[in-house]
């Protein structure tokens, strides 16, 4: 079962949260867990993954880069999170 690496960041913000679902379509609808104060959410980032197991070493290895700036440069430097900002 395909499992998927998102990344959502708060437009008031700018703060993003990265998880993994096999749901993506309900977790994006669903960004109460998310802090309130931080509302509205978007999905920037997307990356497909074959499992659950997969995804959340990716979740696991992106939160582990120490500086914020790299993990952001590189998850907006990807085609799909490129392709979501070309949509604006």
């Amino acid at each position: 079962m395909s499992a998927y690496v998102y990344v959502m960041r708060s437009t008031l913000t700018g703060k993003h949260s990265i998880g993994a679902t096999t749901d993506l379509d309900k977790r994006v609808a669903s960004t109460r867990r998310l802090s309130v104060s931080d509302a509205p959410w978007e999905c920037v980032y997307v990356e497909i993954c074959k499992g659950m197991d997969e995804a959340r070493n990716r979740v696991q290895y992106l939160r582990s880069l120490e500086d914020k700036d790299k993990r952001v440069r590189f998850l907006y430097s990807s085609r799909i999170s490129s392709r979501h900002k070309n949509e604006d």
